[in-house]
Formats: C-alpha cells, structure tokens, sequence
C-alpha cells in the first residue's frame, strides 16, 4: 500500500497545497465502476501511473486538486488526463 502524502507543513497555517489524483474505472455489468484511487505529489508521476492503469482497467481519469488541508477547503478538481472509457463530467 503506499504511504500518504505529506500534505502540509505543520507550521504552515494557510499553505495552499496540490494533489495529482488517479481514480480508475472498471466494467461491472456494462457499467463503469470505481477502481483503485491514489495520489501523487508529481504531476508527472500521476500521468504515468495513469497510463500504465489504463492498461487493465476500462478507463482512467488523471486530475488536480488544490486546497488548504488544514481548513478541509478544496477547490474543483481539473481533470489532466482520461484514458479509455470513464464517466461524463456532468
């Protein structure tokens, strides 16, 4: 399993932080269903990790979030990246 993602500074009260996300998508009865999600503090390692998910899942969806971890305060995810088959983004 892997390790959490520091995601501030302790000392830091209002650091604004960026999360790179990889939530795969898989068939369940002709319909997509979440698969594994992980995070990533590289873009460049979520791109990746999203690729070579892609290979066994249905599709995947690569995306950002920023925020202030320590007021629970997120703004919309940005989608980087889709791979194969994922949900429309209503």
């Amino acid at each position: 399993m892997a390790s959490a993602i520091p995601l501030h500074d302790e000392g830091a009260a209002t650091n604004e932080v960026t999360v790179y996300c990889v939530q795969a998508y898989w068939r369940d009865r002709e319909k997509l269903a979440r698969g594994r999600f992980r995070q990533f503090a590289k873009e460049e390692a979520a791109i990746g990790a999203g690729k070579a998910a892609a290979i066994r899942n249905a599709g995947v969806v690569v995306f950002s979030v920023s925020g202030h971890p320590e007021a629970d305060y997120w703004e919309e995810p940005v989608v980087i990246a889709t791979f194969g088959d994922v949900p429309r983004a209503d």
